[in-house]
């Protein structure tokens, strides 16, 4: 028999939340598993398949493996249909409270192995089989065998509470009034919701699903964004804070310390003596050279916790992040056990790094990209020919100058200031600090490597081009983004070309991930996790400023869940919290202005999962959204989602019908497109869709506008996970005339399902509807 002091679920199964008592975990994920088992003289008709055990629970401690078929719960077998077993077990997990212990029958098939004779522990003896075979003379042989077992066992199993996170340290989080530095105000849907709850009588369903959101975020990791706990306590809050969020700073200094802000990091002040122009290019090496100083001096203070050994191994390591979360998400069920305790260490050491020293020395550099300053240092450094004609050495890295001329740029530099010229830069990204300025031309930027075209790897690294149609060309880890650090790409002017493998184009891990484009008609392809997207610690975010642009982040990992012909995606204003381990950041797109089309594969447009916060803006235009699974304003796991649209004639369409405002897992997501004759393209779990105590909110605010595959009915179901209820929410406001999928009928009205769903279609404006709502409600 096996026996553990505690035993967590992370994932699948919880109890209900009670202002008595804690929910009770059982350290596991899982799934119905429907096939007969048998075992000696005893059969079971089906049981549920533990998928993983999360390490360091007492579930590990205890015993249990992945791959182990629970049969019977506390003596008693499954009394249900085959996929109803997960529920089940999950009603049982609720019935009990922390410390209550649970008696679980499990069948365990173990493979015994041996070489030699000689028992060879573990998954696998062919390493051990290759290593002898290595070492045999010519006509020596070696036995190997092997030999399936099945067997019964009893775990008996404490139950804990959640697990707050693996990676790093935890925190109490503070009251909202002490996060925010004024309150942030509800979206005026909260009033409309607390009305028609109360008139069917579903507001203690309603508190009590509020008070478990705001339970999840009592404790969290270091990581946790607190802004992401106050819209879990105060959901409705959420539209006001994703437009702060989405307020786009003009200037990069600005643009940081905002970064800080949703960081939970001081700004703290820099020099503000103003740089000098009127000087000779020796004078300007050395005023630069004094910048670079300046920003070194707050780097050494970021990683000052972290010895050289320490900060060498999260340089190893976020390869091995990089992998293995393009693997498995959940991370937590990676097979190789190594590399998750390493990564495990590199959450933990990322965490004590003061990313707000890493923004400060961030903004020392950015310095170097003021508007006169630029201008002074152009009048003072041309004449002087084409190619390289300045290159000084200093303890931070070479400052090179280089004229107007065509100029191949191979050197890695802390500094590089190109006046002009078609330039092609192939060179490394300088470590710890990296300043590229070019100031025009048509530019091509490539690398065969990672960590390229601002990419900051524990430091900081910019990248500004000022004008000219540029062609960026990186692999992993570039084109403003930050692995405990800072990448910041700035285009100022331009029909640029973006193009990247994974976690680029604005993606941070720890750190701060800008790409700003100002000016010009954009191609932006990533083939996934990029265009918008943070990890634990990360803020990201993808500005464009002007022209009609084209976003594509999919086409080379088939999705998680296995579909022919759907990609991951993992983009376009996304953030993921590594589940269990630590708490995402916060991940924006925004573009204001331009007709623009949004291409992506799963888990993409404004979403968030595990505590992860992600936001989609687009100011103007007739745009095309495009998404395959959870796509705009999606969140699983407790994640935050949201989308805006302000004007135009759009188009939503979804090739596997969820997204568009859909909530799992205690989650909140908002869908709000103001205005313009829309078009919605989802059904299944979509348009304003929640389960599993999420809540969802869909609101489209004019226009004529088409559901291609809803009816007129709102989805609030499936809440076995943790007991309780969700709240959805459709509100199509103004105009009669909408076409719904099958049901001429659904105009003017306001209709309620159970757990809870209410649609709304209303001929007026919201004001209004909160007086007359019960005119429209069907009884």
């Amino acid at each position: 028999m096996l026996h553990a002091a505690r035993v967590v679920l992370v994932v699948c199964l919880a109890c209900v939340v009670e202002a008595a008592r804690e929910p009770a975990f059982l350290g596991v994920t899982m799934s119905a598993w429907a096939n007969e088992l048998r075992v000696g003289e005893q059969s079971f008709p089906f049981g549920v398949r533990i998928d993983s055990v999360t390490p360091q629970t007492a579930a590990a401690k205890a015993g249990l493996r992945a791959g182990d078929i629970i049969v019977e719960v506390d003596g008693r077998r499954f009394d249900c249909k085959p996929g109803e077993a997960v529920a089940r077990l999950g009603e049982a997990i609720r019935a009990h409270q922390v410390g209550d212990t649970m008696k679980l029958t499990v069948l365990r098939d173990s493979l015994i192995q041996s070489v030699a004779g000689e028992a060879i522990p573990g998954p696998s003896a062919w390493e051990a089989v290759e290593k002898r075979i290595a070492g045999l003379a010519p006509g020596e042989h070696v036995d190997f065998r092997a030999e399936k077992q099945r067997e019964l066992l009893t775990v008996t199993a404490a139950l804990g509470p959640r697990p707050v996170a693996l990676g790093c340290r935890t925190r109490v989080i503070p009251p909202n009034d002490q996060i925010l530095p004024a309150p942030a105000p509800a979206d005026p849907t909260q009033r409309l919701v607390e009305a028609l709850v109360t008139e069917v009588g579903a507001a203690d369903d309603y508190h009590a699903q509020r008070a478990m959101l705001a339970q999840l975020v009592a404790r969290r990791d270091a990581l946790c964004p607190l802004r992401t706990a106050c819209v879990m306590r105060e959901p409705f809050t959420l539209p006001a804070l994703s437009r702060d969020l989405a307020k786009s700073p003009g200037t990069i200094d600005a643009m940081l310390r905002h970064a800080a802000a949703w960081l939970d990091q001081p700004a703290a002040e820099n020099s503000t003596e103003p740089l000098r122009v009127g000087l000779s290019p020796e004078q300007h090496a050395r005023q630069i050279e004094g910048v670079l100083r300046e920003a070194h001096e707050a780097w050494q203070r970021a990683l000052a916790k972290l010895s050289a050994e320490e900060r060498a191994l999260v340089a190893e390591t976020i390869p091995l992040l990089s992998d293995e979360f393009r693997d498995d998400v959940m991370i937590q069920r990676d097979p190789d056990r190594q590399r998750f305790a390493k990564v495990l260490r590199l959450v933990g050491l990322a965490a004590r790094v003061d990313r707000g020293e890493l923004i400060r020395a961030a903004r020392s550099l950015a310095r170097l990209l003021d508007a006169k300053y630029l201008a002074g240092l152009r009048a003072d450094l041309a004449g002087h020919g084409a190619g390289v004609f300045l290159t000084q050495d200093t303890g931070f890295g070479k400052i090179v100058f280089a004229g107007t001329g065509d100029t191949w740029h191979r050197q890695a530099a802390a500094v590089i200031v190109d006046l002009g010229g078609d330039d092609f830069y192939t060179g490394a990204t300088q470590q710890p600090l990296s300043l590229i300025i070019d100031l025009a031309g048509d530019d091509e930027y490539a690398a065969t490597f990672a960590q390229a075209q601002a990419a900051g790897r524990l430091g900081v690294a910019i990248l500004y081009d000022e004008a000219g149609d540029d062609r960026y060309r990186a692999r992993r880890w570039g084109q403003g983004a930050a692995a405990v650090g800072v990448g910041i790409l700035w285009d100022h002017a331009g029909n640029d070309s973006y193009r990247a493998g994974d976690y680029a184009q604005a993606a941070a891990l720890c750190g701060v991930g800008l790409l700003i484009d100002d000016e010009g008609d954009d191609r932006y392809d990533a083939e996934r996790c990029g265009q918008g997207f943070a990890l634990p610690g990360g803020f990201a975010a993808l500005i464009d400023r002007a022209g009609e642009d084209h976003y594509y982040c999919k086409g080379r990992d088939l999705g998680s869940y296995g579909t022919p012909g759907i990609f991951a995606g993992w983009g376009q204003g996304c953030a993921a919290g590594l589940r269990g381990v630590a708490s995402g950041g916060v991940a924006l797109l925004l573009d204001e202005a331009g007709v623009d089309v949004y291409e992506a594969g799963n888990f993409s447009q404004g979403g968030g999962y595990y505590f992860g916060w992600g936001t989609l803006v687009d100011r103007s235009g007739n745009d095309r959204y495009l998404g395959s699974r959870y796509a705009q304003a999606f969140a699983a796991h407790q994640a935050i989602g949201y989308l805006e649209d302000d004007a135009g004639n759009d188009i939503y369409r979804t090739t596997r019908d969820v997204g568009q405002s859909c909530s799992w897992d205690q989650t909140v997501t908002f869908l709000i497109d103001r205005a313009g004759d829309d078009s919605y393209s989802a059904g299944g779990f979509a348009l304003g869709a929640a389960a599993h105590n999420g809540i969802a909110v869909f609101l489209d605010g004019g226009g004529l506008d088409r559901y291609l595959k809803n009816g007129g009915r709102a989805r609030a179901s499936g809440n076995d996970y943790h007991g309780g209820t969700s709240l959805s929410l459709i509100l199509d406001l103004g105009g009669d005339e909408d076409l719904y999928s099958g049901s001429p009928a659904a105009n003017n009205r306001i209709r309620h399902t159970q757990e809870h769903g209410f649609f709304a279609d209303l001929p007026t404006t919201l004001p209004e509807a909160l007086t007359r709502f019960q005119d429209w409600l069907e009884r």
